[in-house]
């Protein structure tokens, strides 16, 4: 959902609950059950301009306070749509691999050795 930053935030934390309350109703009427205890809520917002000051969203019966940065499908998301979180946690990822492959890589021959680099490369 969007709206402006200067908007009156009752009534834009009234339409998240009840967008959020549409989902519920949806997932239940197709057999699936929204975990309300791992229901983040993220507001996107310009770096350049102050962030909403939207405090907390009821989902079910527990408070949701908007997060800094959650993770989705494995790629980090921050409130203002910047990767340096994201590019840090993948490049600290690559290192320990490639440090492992480097520990290994005496007892193995070259091929296998670019193999395993390649592989966590691609």
């Amino acid at each position: 959902m969007s709206f402006k930053s200067t908007g009156d935030f009752l009534c834009e934390r009234a339409k998240v609950e009840a967008c959020l309350k549409d989902i519920n109703s949806w997932m239940l009427s197709n057999n699936l059950k929204l975990n309300n205890g791992k229901t983040e809520l993220l507001v996107l917002h310009s770096k350049y301009r102050p962030q909403p000051s939207l405090d907390v969203v009821s989902v079910g019966n527990t408070q949701v306070s908007p997060s800094d940065e959650t993770r989705n499908l494995g790629a980090i998301f921050d409130s203002t749509m910047g990767y340096e979180r994201h590019i840090s946690e993948i490049c600290k990822s690559a290192f320990y691999h490639i440090r492992n492959i480097s520990h290994v890589h005496r007892y193995l021959n070259v091929e296998s050795t670019e193999k395993l680099v390649h592989a966590l490369v691609t």
